[in-house]
């Protein structure tokens, strides 16, 4: 081992190893406390090294004292675990063994004892297996100023390697250390005279990015990725033997993702495949970039195959587990992360028996991974069965995780239990194991505020059911699977059904509630259809009614979309002057300026300058909106400044409509409208934003 001014931590580390090793040989590179006189009194030989900012160098300086034919690396703030330190001695006595991977264990706070960490409980986290246990031979030799490792001496041992459960603890990343060390800002200064010394090779500035990303400089940590894979770009397609293509593909690879270009990752990982690497890492980063693409991909069938791509990538992973790799394997992937993922994913399709044997085949094969009990626990919520998933949370609960609180949540929620509900949502505090019960628990809030009577809308599905219950505005650009949807849609239809609110179960079967989410009016027909209830059909006109003289460039722009139809005001619409109730609106067909016709069933939208309030009366189920400044207080939505923001009035009639904002609309509108508004209000109108997508459906 190396060490300086390492009092504290030496002695837990010799004497994690008496016993186990036959000698203990510690390279001191000029500390100026007890170090070396602690390494001394515990039978250790010292090797007096001058520092020379050079890890490889110091770790090299020990090989010549070595008259052992096996060498254990171990750094000060690391312990052997005891109770499997025999199974060293164990491995070491095959002859087709070079290399043992030894799993290091991460603790996140220094009092923690073995087990918790080792459990996960006090662990930053996965274990990562890390080349430990090597055989002395005449080319074993370190390389890299900082992050040094044997690479090149095991791509020549691949097929003599594997891994040894004989753990390693790990104190070094406890945060208050490592901020004590400033180990980032030692290795950044390392690393940049590295590339310095190296200018072509794209190592030092892969490293350089982890440790800018070690301390939140994260526009220079993305920068140094870049440039490390300029530089393998250059390198990777025509050198012999290939570079260390892994680390950097991985690394720029999650860059990508971080900032959602699935694109971009799935480029470099094709590119790093390309040029002949193949690691569990970079099929991990595969089935990442995979799952993020479909979640940007709106069309059901698309987003099943980019689900069923990213599931053969984690399998892939998984097939991969037990073999040796020269890189360093991002912790878990080839165990209990891959087959989370591979659940997870199999969730989001809908096919819940599929991914309830996922979670249950693996749940045996890693009993002290908690993700993959909160996984099947989410299995059995989309299943209806609330009480399994309580039971299986229950352990959990008392251990204080966030998760088991929100399934707990979510489970009593789907036994009408709203108190006991809340009450478990208000317990789940802290970060969540799963990001999914992030979601999940902003579901379970949404559902409890319509029963409460506030009904908050948002982009999850019960947020999204709530909007249309209370037909305001979708937004934008929502997350869902084909299961949460189907199970959120009938248990909030059952339970609306019994609490005898049935004006908010027809607004799930207005026109727009089908066209913002398809789907919805046959699981709503097919829960009622259980209860024997079959609804009958609406064959109320949909009316959209634009009146007053700032009507005119709304009506305009509105016109211009291709499933809208401007009426002419000459001739109206017949289905609304010969409607009786438009006898209490006080006004004269001439006086109409536009009607336009929205749909041949459901609720009317009405904008209008003129006696909103009267309009409401007539038409109660409608919407009104304003195009005066001085218009009523009763006015529901935009009321003073519909004019003064166009682009947002035609979003909000848009929304209602269930129709798509199209490039064409924004266009008239910029064209058009913003021109003619400017002149009835004598200022400017900001333009549209014509980056935004077009999405049918709503909008931010």
């Amino acid at each position: 081992m190396i060490v300086k001014n390492e009092q504290e931590m030496l002695p837990d580390c010799l004497a994690s190893v008496r016993g186990i090793v036959d000698e203990m040989i510690v390279v001191d590179t000029g500390s100026t406390d007890e170090t070396k006189a602690i390494a001394v009194a515990a039978g250790a030989k010292v090797v007096d090294f001058p520092w020379c900012d050079d890890f490889a160098a110091a770790r090299n300086a020990a090989l010549p004292h070595v008259s052992s034919e096996w060498i254990l690396v171990l750094d000060a703030d690391e312990r052997l675990v005891a109770s499997e330190a025999h199974l060293i001695r164990r491995a070491i006595q095959d002859p087709s063994l070079d290399l043992g991977l030894l799993p290091l264990h991460s603790a996140n706070r220094l009092d923690a004892t073995h087990a918790e960490i080792l459990s996960g409980e006090a662990r930053r986290g996965e274990a990562v297996l890390l080349p430990r246990l090597l055989r002395r031979t005449p080319d074993l030799f370190w390389t890299g100023v900082v992050h040094e490792n044997v690479v090149h001496w095991i791509s020549k041992r691949v097929e003599r390697c594997r891994g040894i459960p004989a753990a390693i603890v790990h104190l070094g990343a406890v945060p208050s250390i490592r901020e004590a060390r400033a180990k980032s800002e030692r290795n950044i200064q390392l690393l940049l005279r590295r590339a310095k010394l190296e200018p072509g090779n794209p190592l030092p500035y892969t490293f350089l990015s982890q440790e800018y990303a070690n301390i939140q400089r994260l526009e220079e940590a993305e920068q140094a990725i870049g440039k490390a894979w300029y530089l393998l770009s250059l390198i990777a397609p025509k050198q012999n033997p290939k570079p260390q293509i892994v680390d950097t593909a991985t690394l720029m690879a999650h860059h990508c993702i971080e900032r959602s270009d699935a694109e971009g990752a799935l480029s470099v990982l094709r590119s790093a495949f390309e040029w002949g690497a193949n690691h569990p890492n970079l099929w991990f980063m595969l089935g990442l970039a995979h799952q993020q693409r479909a979640q940007n991909t709106l069309p059901p069938a698309e987003r099943r195959r980019e689900y069923v791509q990213a599931i053969e990538a984690f399998r892939k992973c998984i097939s991969m587990d037990g073999r040796a790799f020269p890189e360093e394997m991002i912790s878990g992937i080839t165990g209990p992360v891959s087959w989370y993922y591979i659940g997870y994913l199999l969730l989001q399709l809908g096919e819940l028996d599929d991914a309830d044997a996922v979670f249950a085949s693996a749940i045996p094969l890693f009993p002290r991974d908690r993700r993959l009990l909160i996984g099947r626990a989410l299995v059995q919520i989309e299943r209806t069965e609330p009480v399994l998933a309580l039971q299986a949370m229950e352990p959990l609960m008392q251990q204080g995780v966030p998760d088991a609180w929100v399934i707990a949540a979510a489970a009593t929620e789907g036994l009408g239990k709203y108190e006991d509900a809340a009450f478990f949502l208000q317990q789940a505090r802290g970060t969540f194991l799963v990001p999914s019960c992030q979601l999940l628990a902003t579901t379970v809030e949404r559902t409890l505020s319509l029963y409460q009577g506030r009904a908050i809308g948002g982009l999850e599905i019960a947020g999204r059911l709530n909007a249309l219950i209370t037909r305001k505005a979708l937004p934008r650009g929502y997350e869902t699977s084909y299961a949460s949807f189907s199970g959120r849609v009938s248990r909030t239809v059952t339970t609306l059904l019994l609490r005898g609110e049935g004006k908010a179960i027809e607004a799930l079967l207005e026109p727009r509630a089908e066209q913002m989410l398809p789907g919805v009016h046959e699981l709503v027909k097919k829960t009622l259809a259980t209860y024997g209830i079959v609804p009958e059909e609406d064959t109320e006109p949909e009316l959209l009614v634009l009146h007053g003289k700032h009507a005119d460039p709304l009506a305009n722009a509105l016109e211009h979309h291709p499933r809208l139809v401007r009426v002419s005001e000459a001739t109206g619409d017949p289905r609304f002057l010969q409607d009786p109730r438009t006898q209490r609106i006080p006004i004269a067909s001439s006086q109409i300026t536009g009607i336009l016709s929205v749909g041949k069933r459901g609720r009317a939208l009405i904008i209008s300058a003129l006696a909103p309030d009267l309009w409401r009366q007539a038409f109660p189920s409608c919407r009104v909106i304003s195009t005066e400044p001085s218009s009523d207080s009763m006015v529901l939505t935009l009321a003073s400044d519909a004019l003064r923001r166009p682009e947002q009035t035609l979003r909000d009639i848009l929304a209602f409509a269930g129709e798509a904002w199209t490039d064409n609309v924004l266009g008239y509108l910029s064209e058009t409208a913003n021109h003619q508004a400017s002149k009835v209000l004598n200022s400017p109108l900001s333009p549209p934003n014509r980056s935004a997508p077009a999405h049918a459906g709503g909008f931010q």
